[in-house]
């Protein structure tokens, strides 16, 4: 019999075809339960099924790549993201990784704080979120890593627009994954620590987010228009905070300064509306429980507002950077912390809980 035919196509093993060859010159007739043509039949029928099964899951394989890629593509909104990294894995153990979103919208002074920041800020035992807001250089010092994202987007709507935009894409996917969360933006330095502290900056804003407490922030003003508030610069809260600013104020894009503004007066009212109280990091709204409601200064983000006096950024963590508040203070705090090297990560420990891939625009 002629197997050379069949055996190419199914491309049976070498061992395969010289152990038959070898029986057909030998005059072998094979078990009593068939001959060796029954036998290299049957051999031939496995080999080419099992062949058939591996082209079939290739082509699958295939079929889903060139399916997931049409899905991509299609869900592509170019006009407001060029480029994102968002979570989409499961959380591996637990929820309570806590959350930092940063809105960055560049100018000098904004740069110089981010650089900062990065330096001196970041650490994994958090989840970062960089949101970029219109053009920027300040991602290529972004370091990469599974804990830190990248958001780009048009320079719409605003901090708070910002923080809506990351915080409900992907059906709330952070929300959902995150029980603590901090809002920050690029208007602030730090973190200042004095040399002496071994707190991580970001669990210590944390810590004051209680069952009754949905709100902390580094200063907090008495006088604006909108009522009393917590100034938004910087604030951490949890999930039931997320969840009151995203029903009650982040609720359209915010079109314009003053409308911005209001908003961000607004998120106070509505948290104390909710049943919960407020606090500030500023020394003296720890001075009466009754602050939020007997105070009577004004924005104290100024030269000599405060009770007639400066704030100074160790009080806060965090220093106003875009106001000429004590400038030689804050180059000399500057320099001084670039030069002892210092950094979160030695005092803000590390546990990844969550995963990040890239996810693509939103």
């Amino acid at each position: 019999m002629a197997f050379s035919t069949r055996i190419s196509y199914t491309k049976l093993q070498h061992d395969d075809v010289e152990k038959i060859q070898s029986t057909e010159d030998n005059g072998q007739s094979g078990n009593a339960d068939g001959s060796w043509s029954h036998r290299l039949s049957m051999l031939l029928f496995f080999k080419g099924h099992r062949q058939l099964a591996i082209s079939r899951a290739l082509l699958g394989a295939v079929s889903l790549v060139l399916v997931g890629l049409i899905i991509y593509v299609l869900n592509i909104d170019k006009s407001s993201v060029s480029r994102s990294y968002l979570p989409v894995d499961e959380v591996v153990e637990d929820t309570d990784r806590p959350l930092v979103l940063y809105a960055y919208h560049e100018t000098d002074n904004a740069k110089e704080n981010a650089l900062f920041f990065i330096n001196h800020g970041l650490h994994d035992a958090a989840d970062f979120v960089f949101i970029i807001n219109g053009e920027s250089t300040l991602k290529e010092h972004i370091p990469v890593a599974d804990h830190i994202s990248i958001v780009e987007r048009e320079n719409e709507c605003y901090d708070l627009g910002a923080y809506g935009h990351v915080l409900t894409a992907n059906n709330s996917y952070l929300v959902d994954n995150h029980k603590r969360f901090i809002l920050m933006n690029a208007s602030i330095r730090g973190p200042f620590l004095p040399t002496w502290s071994s707190d991580c900056w970001s669990e210590a804003y944390l810590n004051k987010v209680t069952d009754t407490n949905k709100l902390v922030g580094m200063s907090f003003n008495c006088r604006a228009p909108g009522g009393p508030h917590v100034q938004s610069m910087i604030m951490a809260t949890d999930r039931i905070g997320v969840q009151i600013l995203l029903r009650d104020v982040i609720t359209h894009c915010f079109s314009g300064w003053d409308d911005a503004v209001t908003g961000e007066m607004n998120i106070t009212q509505a948290i104390r509306k909710a049943g919960y109280s407020v606090t500030a990091f500023m020394t003296a709204f720890s001075s009466d429980k009754d602050y939020p409601d007997t105070c009577e200064h004004g924005d104290i983000l100024w030269n000599d507002k405060y009770y007639e006096t400066n704030i100074h950024p160790y009080e806060m963590m965090f220093q106003k950077a875009n106001r000429d508040i004590y400038p030689k203070q804050l180059e000399m705090l500057t320099e001084w912390h670039d030069k002892m090297k210092y950094s979160s990560q030695k005092f803000c420990g590390k546990d990844r809980k969550v995963k990040f891939t890239t996810l693509g625009p939103l």
